[in-house]
């Protein structure tokens, strides 16, 4: 079976990254914007997703600013 999008399973429940979602949805509204609607609609942090600052390089912005990331729950 092909994974669309991969599982994390290292937390307590299954995880999917949110940009990696949000590509995948083809979203058009930039992520920085769709994901705090998408808390609008009801999701709830450490319920439904949980943020954490990116420790990577590739995953800063072009300004040095780490960028906050979103594990969102599956199922």
């Amino acid at each position: 079976m092909n994974e669309l999008i991969p599982i994390n399973y290292e937390d307590e429940r299954p995880t999917v990254s949110g940009r990696e979602l949000h590509a995948k949805l083809e979203i058009e509204t930039p992520y920085h914007k769709w994901f705090p609607r998408m808390c609008e609609y009801g999701f709830s942090e450490n319920r439904d997703f949980w943020t954490f600052l990116s420790e990577s390089l590739w995953e800063r912005h072009l300004n040095g600013v780490c960028t906050i990331l979103y594990k969102s729950t599956v199922g």
